[in-house]
């Protein structure tokens, strides 16, 4: 289970924004919805697309730094809470999805290799 409440306050501290606020969490939940629907996409974890950060996403605890990295670039790409812009968020971005899909086939190994019939 894990909840977007501490990668908020994290995030809205890190960048000089009110947690709470109506601006930042219309921003965040913005950003959040990209991400989840990206994590969705680009692995084979079933996000739950949430519209608060209190509820449940359905990822573990474990996914915690690589969702919000992705998180985060897309707060970037809206370029409204940027912190560094020198910074490749694109590319961190990327390498938390890889990241994230080894994490799912660590727990989740494929039967077979890749491109094998089924038995």
């Amino acid at each position: 289970m894990l909840y977007l409440t501490q990668i908020s306050k994290d995030l809205a501290k890190a960048r000089g924004a009110t947690h709470g606020s109506d601006r930042w969490n219309d921003i965040f939940m913005s950003a959040v919805r990209m991400a989840l629907r990206e994590i969705n996409t680009e692995t084979q974890l079933e996000a739950t697309i949430v519209s608060a950060e209190d509820e449940d996403t359905e990822l573990e605890q474990t996914h915690e730094h690589h969702v919000s990295t992705v998180i985060e670039y897309y707060l970037d790409a809206r370029n409204e809470y940027a912190v560094d812009p020198k910074r490749d968020s694109f590319a961190l971005k990327n390498r938390a999805i890889i990241k994230l899909r080894r994490l799912y086939y660590a727990d989740n190994p494929p039967n077979g290799m890749m491109g094998d019939e089924p038995a």
